[in-house]
C-alpha cells in the first residue's frame, strides 16, 4: 500500500507540468476538449485529473450527478455555465470571468458546487410553486364559482323575474292584503286538533334532526314535510304530487313586442348617419383600405341599437318540489251540490283544459289534481343550495297559481249575465325550505298604473329543531289547507257550476 501511495505522488508531479500546455490549447482553439487527460495506469484507482472532474462526493441521500464523458470533453465551461437553469449563475459575472481566465482545481470545485446547488433548487422550486398553484387554482374555482351562482341567481330575480313583474318582496304585505291573509292563517284550533297538530310536528322534529346528524339530501328534508301534508289530511281532500312539471302557459311571461320600444323616431338620425358614412368613404377614397375600413367600423356601431332585436328572457317553467292541490273528486262533490252531476263536471273540466282556457289541472300529467293552492320548494342543507334559489323557483309557482284564479274568474265573468260582485283579490302560499329552516310566503297581485304585477310576501319562519316553533308553523298551514278545502272550495265550485250551466244553455 505504501509502494502504490509513493508512485501516485509521482504521478501527480508529473502531470503538473502538463496543465500548462492543456489550457493553452484550450485557449488557443476553442472547438478542442477543456481538458484532455489520459487513462490512469491503474484502473481501480482514478487519476488527478478526473478526481479534479467528478469534484469532492456528493453530500448523503443525494445522488451524483452523471455527466457523458464526450460533453465533460467537448463542450468548453463557459457554455455550461451559460446554458445552466440557474439565473444566478449565468448572470454572475465573477463567475464567468474566472472560468474564462483559467481553468484549475478550485474552479472545478466552485464549478460542481454551484451545478449540485442549481439542480437541488430547481428540483424543489417546482414542487414548491405545484403545491402553492394547485391551493391557490381551487381556492379561486371555489370563489368564482360562488360568484358565478350567486350572480345568476340574483340576475334572474332581479332581472328575469321582474322583467316578467314577478316580485318578491322583503317586507310585509300590504294592509287590504294582510287583512285576507289574516283571515286565513288566524283562524281558531279546538283542542283535540291541536293535540293532533302537536303530534305531527313532534314526528316531523324527530325526522329533520336524524337529517341534522349527517349530510342529508334534498328529498331526506322534503319527505318529512310530505308525510306531515298527508297525516294532516285525515279527510282526504287534497293531492300532493311530487316534482311535476306544470303548463308553460300559466307563466305570466310577457312578449317581447310589449316591452319593445316604437324605434320609429330614429329613422332620421338612421339617415343622417348612413350619410356620414358615404361622405366619409368619398373624402378618404384617395387613402388604403385599412384606414377607410377602420373608419367605417368607427361610425357604423352608432345605428347597431337601432337595429338590434328585443332581448328575450324566459321564466322558467314550474317544477315544485310538492304541490298542494284539492282532489279531483273533492271538486266534483262541491259541484253535484249545486246540481252539476259528476260524469257532465269531469268533462267540462276535461273540455276546459284540452282547449286551454282554464288549467284547473296545472301539471303536464293526468294526475287527479285541481286548483293547487300551495308549493313546497326546498333546497339541501348539506351542498350549500341556499334558500335564496327555492325562493325564486316559489315565486313562479305562486305566480301560476294566482293566475291560474284570474282565468277561472274571468270565465265566470264571461259567461255570467248577472252583476258580478266585487271579487276578492286571490292568494296562493308556499313553503321555501333549506334543510331545517322553514319560511312560509303569501303570494298576490298589485295593480298600478293599469299594470298587474305578482308579488311574493314572507308570513312565518321557522327552525325544524326547536319544536315549540315548528308546532307553531304547522298550526299556520293548517289553517291554509282548511281555508283552501272550505271557503276557496266553495269560490270555485259557485263560479265553475255557473260556467257549466251557461255552457249548457247555449247549446
Amino acid at each position: 500500500m505504501v509502494g502504490n501511495n509513493s508512485k501516485g505522488v509521482q504521478k501527480k508531479r508529473k502531470l503538473a507540468p502538463s496543465r500548462k500546455n492543456t489550457r493553452s490549447k484550450a485557449v488557443r482553439s476553442p472547438s478542442t476538449s477543456a481538458i484532455n487527460s489520459s487513462p490512469p495506469e491503474n484502473p481501480s484507482e482514478p487519476s488527478a485529473a478526473s478526481q479534479n472532474l467528478i469534484g469532492p462526493p456528493p453530500p448523503r441521500g443525494q445522488k451524483r450527478r452523471s455527466v457523458p464523458e464526450d460533453k465533460q470533453s467537448d463542450k468548453p465551461i463557459e457554455e455550461s455555465i451559460e446554458e445552466h437553469p440557474d439565473k444566478q449563475l449565468r448572470k454572475d459575472p465573477q463567475h464567468t470571468s474566472k472560468s474564462s481566465k483559467q481553468l484549475s482545481k478550485a474552479n472545478l470545485e466552485e464549478h460542481n458546487r454551484l451545478l449540485r446547488s442549481g439542480t437541488a433548487d430547481e428540483t424543489r422550486r417546482p414542487a414548491k410553486r405545484r403545491l402553492q398553484s394547485s391551493s391557490n387554482t381551487s381556492m379561486t374555482r371555489d370563489t368564482e364559482s360562488g360568484r358565478t351562482y350567486a350572480s345568476t341567481a340574483a340576475h334572474y330575480r332581479f332581472g328575469t323575474l321582474e322583467y316578467a313583474r314577478i316580485f318578491i318582496r322583503p317586507g310585509p304585505p300590504p294592509k287590504k292584503i294582510q287583512s285576507l291573509v289574516d283571515a286565513v292563517i288566524q283562524r281558531k284550533i279546538n283542542e283535540d286538533r291541536k293535540r293532533e297538530l302537536e303530534r305531527i310536528a313532534q314526528s316531523l322534529h324527530r325526522d329533520i334532526i336524524d337529517c341534522l346528524c349527517g349530510a342529508g339530501r334534498e328529498d331526506d328534508y322534503i319527505e318529512p314535510i310530505q308525510r306531515a301534508l298527508s297525516s294532516m289530511d285525515s279527510d282526504r281532500k287534497f293531492h300532493f304530487p311530487r316534482k311535476t312539471d306544470w303548463e308553460a302557459s300559466l307563466k305570466p311571461n310577457i312578449e317581447p313586442s310589449s316591452l319593445s320600444l316604437n324605434l320609429n323616431f330614429l329613422a332620421k338620425f338612421k339617415k343622417v348617419a348612413n350619410n356620414a358614412i358615404t361622405s366619409s368613404k368619398k373624402r378618404k377614397a384617395n387613402k388604403s383600405t385599412l384606414s377607410s375600413n377602420a373608419s367605417q367600423l368607427a361610425v357604423e356601431p352608432s345605428c347597431t341599437p337601432v337595429q338590434s332585436e328585443p332581448k328575450v328572457l324566459a321564466v322558467k317553467t314550474a317544477r315544485p318540489d310538492i304541490t298542494v292541490g284539492l282532489l279531483h273528486e273533492t271538486v266534483l262533490e262541491a259541484l253535484a251540490a249545486r246540481g252539476l252531476g259528476s260524469l257532465r263536471a269531469t268533462l267540462f273540466l276535461k273540455n276546459l283544459q284540452m282547449q286551454q282556457v282554464l288549467y284547473s289541472n296545472p301539471t303536464q300529467h293526468d294526475l287527479p289534481i285541481r286548483f293547487p293552492t300551495m308549493v313546497i320548494e326546498g333546497k339541501s342543507y348539506a351542498t350549500g343550495k341556499p334558500i335564496f334559489d327555492a325562493q325564486n323557483h316559489a315565486a313562479v309557482s305562486g305566480s301560476c297559481m294566482i293566475k291560474l284564479q284570474q282565468d277561472l274568474a274571468y270565465l265566470a265573468g264571461c259567461t255570467s249575465s248577472e252583476s258580478s260582485s266585487p271579487q276578492k283579490a286571490p292568494l296562493a302560499f308556499s313553503i321555501c325550505t333549506e334543510g331545517p329552516h322553514m319560511e312560509l310566503w303569501v303570494h298576490h297581485t298589485t295593480s298600478e298604473e293599469r299594470i298587474c304585477t305578482y308579488n311574493m310576501n314572507i308570513l312565518r319562519t321557522c327552525h325544524a329543531s326547536i319544536l315549540k316553533g315548528v308546532t307553531e308553523f304547522f298550526m299556520v298551514v293548517d289553517n291554509v289547507m282548511r281555508w283552501t278545502s272550505g271557503d276557496f272550495l266553495n269560490d270555485i265550485a259557485q263560479k265553475l257550476a255557473s260556467a257549466a250551466t251557461a255552457e249548457r244553455e247555449h247549446q
